[in-house]
């Protein structure tokens, strides 16, 4: 029989000890994992690559998203729904949670690593978390006018503190139509406002749309990290190659006056 299409995420994640390297994010943060020796039933929720499969890799480093908005929103929804392909029906917005897992980008095996964060009482940016992050995903409801308001706050802080950080605004709940605070066009205006990629989609009633948003941003994202490591490659290559030259032109010189004393001062 097929998994239920609710599925409870402690099915689908384990909890693996503390968070490690990421520590700094939090006491509050919780470490999830795909758990490799989970029940086969389970294991039919994940149609992520593992890593020993015959893939193409990307050769850089994991690919850091974080996910911000509004509590009820659906920020975990839309998560797991990319990581899983189903929708989950209880998570918690006390904590953040930190996902790891390995996914196909254009062909190439990508570790990736969620940040889903939950907001505290104060409600304050996470300035520190945006540092830490390759690329940020904020989430609002159609049908909560306020959470798009402050997903439009958070973009432009957002923008404030990493120019250069790419972003995608996603919409969330597009099944309750019926209900619609927040028009399409006013998601596309504020995306273009702050030139960053727009999608509004439905984690309970699609996986499409969700899995749309999300290869597009890690595209982004992969695609920065190449250019990258490409402009590093090409760096290096150039103070070697001068290096080589340098030492063949005074090598030479200094084979004719070896002999000579020679003194520093």
């Amino acid at each position: 029989m097929p998994p239920p299409k609710h599925t409870s995420k402690s099915a689908v994640f384990a909890q693996r000890g503390s968070p490690g390297p990421n520590s700094w994010l939090g006491k509050k943060t919780e470490l999830l994992v795909a758990e490799r020796n989970t029940p086969r039933r389970a294991k039919r929720l994940f149609r992520g690559t593992p890593v020993g499969m015959n893939r193409k890799s990307s050769g850089i480093s994991p690919i850091r998203l974080m996910v911000m908005g509004s509590r009820s929103v659906g920020k975990s929804a839309v998560t797991v729904r990319f990581l899983t392909r189903r929708f989950i029906s209880e998570y918690s917005s006390l904590k953040d949670l930190l996902y790891r897992y390995t996914v196909l980008v254009d062909n190439r095996t990508c570790e990736l690593e969620i940040l889903d964060t939950s907001r505290d009482q104060e409600n304050k940016f996470p300035e520190d978390k945006v540092g830490w992050a390759d690329a940020l995903v904020l989430v609002y409801s159609i049908e909560d006018r306020w959470s798009f308001e402050e997903a439009s706050t958070c973009l432009q802080k957002a923008q404030q503190l990493c120019p250069c950080l790419p972003m995608i605004l996603v919409a969330n709940k597009r099944d309750l139509s019926h209900v619609r605070q927040v028009d399409f066009d006013d998601g596309r205006q504020l995306s273009l406002s702050v030139q960053c990629q727009f999608y509004e989609v439905s984690a309970a009633d699609s996986y499409a749309g969700v899995h749309m948003a999300f290869q597009s941003i890690l595209r982004e994202v992969l695609a920065t990290k190449i250019l990258r490591s490409l402009t590093s490659v090409r760096r290096r290559l150039t103070v070697v190659t001068v290096s080589k030259m340098l030492g063949a032109a005074f090598g030479k010189n200094a084979k004719r006056h070896k002999k000579r004393p020679s003194l520093s001062l």
